[in-house]
C-alpha cells in the first residue's frame, strides 16, 4: 500500500477552556487570513476556507473519502479517518486517513484497512471508524460498525490495532456486546448458538474519551428505538456490556457524536431517516456512567441539519483563545456515495457550567478558524428577513406565510412531518417577503418542509425587486434536485424577494407531491 510515514508522538487531548459563548459574526473578522485559495482541482492549490457542503480534495487533487469519518490529534497533525466510498457501494472496500495541521487541507496517509486485511472483511459493510489512542499500551484503537454485507441485522462492533496511527490496522474481531449472554430479540444471523442469547446490536456508534479522566465511552445505536451507553473496558479494546444502560428509549435516534465542554458532557445525534437529512438533537450530562443523568432532547441547527447527518466533533484547543468546536457532518448522495459532501461549521456552547447548557449552529457557506487564537473569520452577513410582513396564498391558518420567516427552523417530530411550517393553498406558489426598505442582499437560505419517508426537492427561482412590480430573477433553480436545505448567493439592491417555486417531486420514486409543498424558514441576508 501506499502510505506517508508518520512520526507517532503521542495524541494530544482537547483543553478544558469553556468556549465563551455563540460566535458573533462582528468580530470574525479578527480572524487571521489563512493562506491560499480554494482549490478547482490543481493539488498545487491551497483551500483557506472550509468548502462546506463542495467538493473537498487532498493535497494531491482527489476527493477526500472519508465518509461517517473521526478524529484524533496526534502532536502538530489531526488525523481524520474515514469510509472510502469511491467505487459508490455501500460494501466494505476500505478505509482512509488524512493528516492536516490547518483542518484545510488533508494530505493522504493509507488506506489502513481493506477488504483483504481479513477474511471477515472480504464481504461486508463497515461504517463510522472512529480512532482512539491508549497511551500505556502504545496502541491506536479503531473502531467501527460492522455488518455482513446483506442487511443490518448482525449488527456488530468492529476493532482494529496498530502501533502507528497512519499504519496497516490488523483486524482483531467483530461481536455483539454480551452475545451468549443477553436474551434478545433483535436475531443476529451470524450467531453460531440456539439460545437466544444475542446480545445488545450496536449500529451507527461513537467513542469519547475524557480528556481529563481518560476514561472512554462508545454510544450506539442498538436497534430501532434505542441507544446503549458503554464504558470502553482498560484497553479500550472491548466494552463493558454488563454495566451499559439505555438511552433515549423509544426516540429513533442515531448517528451519535460527543464532546466535552467544561462541566457537561454533549451528544448530538439524528433521527433515522436512511440517506435522507433530519433534524439533529442535543442533550448533555455531567456523568456519561449515569443512565438518570441526561438532559431530554433539544433541536440543534435547522430542520435537516443543513442537508447533513453528524459523524463527529472536532475539538480545537487554541493558545491564546477560546477553544473551538467543529461540527463533522456528511451530506450523503445514495445514488453516487463517492460523491458525498461534508458540512462542517462552528458548533457553539453556552452556559456549559451552568444549570441551562445549550448547543446551537448556523448555516455559514464558507469559514475558516484560526487555530492559534480561536477567532472565527466568516462572511459578515445580516438576516434581514426575520419578522418582515409576507404576503402568500396559505392553506389555513395555521400555516401561514409568516410561519416561513417567524424564526424558528426547528422540526420537533422524530418521525413523519415538519412541526412547523408554511403551507400553500396550491402549487406552483409564490411567498414573498417587504424587507422594509432597499437592501444589498448576499444570500438565501431556505429550509423546505420535509415528511421523513417521502423527502421532496422543489423546483424555484428568486427574484428581486425595489418596487413590489418589477421582478428581476436573481437565481434559477428550476432544475433543483436537493432535498430538505439550499443556500443560493443573491446580488443587487432590492426591497421586494419573491420565492416562487413551481414544482415539489418525491424524490424516492419522481412523483409530483403537492400535498408536500411547504417551507420550514426563508432567511435573507444583506
Amino acid at each position: 500500500m501506499t502510505r506517508n510515514t508518520d512520526p507517532q508522538p503521542s495524541p494530544s487531548g482537547p483543553s478544558r477552556r469553556l468556549f465563551l459563548g455563540s460566535i458573533s459574526l462582528s468580530v470574525l473578522a479578527a480572524a487571521v487570513p489563512l493562506v491560499g485559495v480554494s482549490p478547482a482541482s490543481a493539488a498545487t492549490s491551497r483551500y483557506r476556507d472550509f468548502p462546506v457542503g463542495d467538493t473537498w480534495h487532498d493535497t494531491s487533487g482527489n476527493r477526500i473519502q472519508a465518509h461517517g469519518g473521526g478524529y484524533l490529534k496526534v502532536g502538530a497533525h489531526y488525523y481524520w479517518v474515514g469510509e472510502d466510498k469511491s467505487d459508490n457501494s455501500s460494501r466494505f472496500s476500505k478505509l482512509a486517513l488524512y493528516r492536516s495541521t490547518d483542518l484545510l487541507n488533508w494530505t493522504f496517509v493509507n488506506h489502513i484497512l481493506t477488504k483483504d486485511s481479513a477474511a471477515a472483511l472480504n464481504s461486508c459493510t463497515v461504517e463510522r471508524p472512529k480512532l482512539i489512542y491508549h497511551a500505556a499500551a502504545r496502541k491506536y484503537v479503531l473502531w467501527a460498525h460492522w455488518e455482513d454485507g446483506q442487511d443490518y441485522s448482525a449488527s456488530h462492533l468492529m476493532v482494529a490495532t496498530c502501533d502507528t496511527i497512519g499504519g496497516d490496522y490488523v483486524f482483531q474481531r467483530h461481536f455483539r456486546p454480551g452475545a451468549g449472554s443477553i436474551a434478545s430479540t433483535s436475531v443476529d444471523p451470524t450467531y453460531t448458538g440456539t439460545d437466544g442469547l444475542y446480545g445488545y446490536g450496536s449500529r451507527d456508534f461513537t467513542v469519547y474519551e475524557d480528556p481529563d479522566s481518560r476514561a472512554a465511552y462508545l454510544v450506539s445505536t442498538q436497534n430501532s428505538t434505542d441507544m446503549r451507553v458503554y464504558r470502553l473496558t482498560e484497553n479500550y479494546q472491548d466494552v463493558d456490556w454488563a454495566n451499559s444502560y439505555t438511552l433515549f428509549a423509544g426516540k429513533r435516534r442515531e448517528a451519535p457524536a460527543m464532546v466535552k465542554v467544561h462541566d457537561h458532557y454533549f451528544l448530538l445525534t439524528s433521527a433515522q431517516s436512511g440517506w435522507y437529512p433530519n433534524q439533529c438533537m442535543f442533550a448533555y450530562t455531567k456523568d456519561p456512567g449515569d443512565p438518570n443523568g441526561w438532559s431530554e432532547l433539544a433541536p440543534v441547527a435547522n430542520n435537516t441539519t443543513f442537508y447533513s447527518q453528524p459523524a463527529n466533533i472536532l475539538t480545537v484547543p487554541t493558545k491564546t483563545g477560546p477553544d473551538r468546536y467543529i461540527y463533522m457532518g456528511d451530506r450523503w448522495n445514495p445514488a453516487a456515495l463517492g460523491s458525498s459532501a461534508y458540512v462542517w461549521l462552528p458548533l457553539s456552547f453556552t452556559d456549559a457550567n451552568g444549570q441551562s447548557p445549550q448547543a446551537s449552529m448556523q448555516y455559514l457557506p464558507s469559514w475558516s478558524v484560526n487555530l492559534s487564537t480561536g477567532a472565527i473569520k466568516g462572511p459578515n452577513n445580516t438576516l434581514l428577513s426575520q419578522g418582515r410582513p409576507v404576503t402568500a396564498t396559505a392553506s389555513d391558518d395555521t400555516h401561514a406565510g409568516t410561519v416561513a420567516n417567524d424564526g424558528n427552523f426547528f422540526n420537533l417530530n422524530t418521525t413523519g412531518d415538519s412541526s412547523s411550517y408554511f403551507q400553500p393553498a396550491a402549487v406552483p406558489f409564490a411567498w414573498t417577503a417587504d424587507l422594509g426598505s432597499a437592501h444589498s442582499l448576499s444570500r438565501i437560505d431556505i429550509s423546505w418542509r420535509s415528511y421523513n419517508g417521502s423527502e421532496t426537492y422543489c423546483g424555484y427561482t428568486v427574484s428581486g425587486s425595489a418596487d413590489g412590480t418589477n421582478w428581476t430573477t436573481l437565481t434559477d433553480r428550476s432544475s433543483n434536485t436537493t432535498v430538505g436545505f439550499t443556500s443560493d448567493s443573491l446580488h443587487g439592491t432590492y426591497r421586494y424577494v419573491r420565492l416562487s417555486v413551481s414544482k415539489v417531486i418525491n424524490d424516492h420514486n419522481g412523483n409530483s407531491a403537492t400535498w408536500a409543498a411547504g417551507l420550514v424558514e426563508v432567511q435573507i441576508y444583506s
